[in-house]
C-alpha cells in the first residue's frame, strides 16, 4: 500500500512539474518582445522660441540644446505603438 501511495505521489509531483514548465514556456512565446531606439528632440522650438509661452520658456521645459531624451534603446511588445513606447521611454527616464 505504502508503494502505490508513494507511486502516486510521484506521478502527481510529475504532472505539478509538467504544468509549471508548460506554463512557463507558454508565457515565453507569448512575450515577443522587440528592441527600438528612441529620442525626444524640441530643438525645432529653439528657432521659434520667442513664440513660446513665457512660462514655459525655462530650461526645465526647453533644454538649450532641444534635447529632452537622448538615443535610449528601449523593449516593447510586438503590437505596441509609438506612443507606448514614448510612454514607456518618459516613465523609464523620469520625465514628465
Amino acid at each position: 500500500m505504502k508503494k502505490l501511495k508513494f507511486f502516486f505521489l510521484i506521478i502527481l509531483v510529475i504532472l505539478l512539474l509538467y504544468q509549471s514548465i508548460n506554463y512557463f514556456c507558454n508565457d515565453i512565446k507569448q512575450n515577443n518582445t522587440i528592441k527600438i531606439t528612441i529620442s525626444i528632440d524640441c530643438s525645432t522650438i529653439l528657432s521659434n522660441y520667442s513664440r513660446l509661452d513665457t512660462a514655459l520658456q525655462k530650461e526645465k521645459y526647453v533644454p538649450a540644446n532641444g534635447i529632452i531624451l537622448t538615443e535610449t534603446e528601449l523593449y516593447i511588445n510586438e503590437g505596441d505603438t509609438v506612443l507606448d513606447a514614448l510612454k514607456l521611454a518618459t516613465k523609464n527616464n523620469g520625465i514628465q
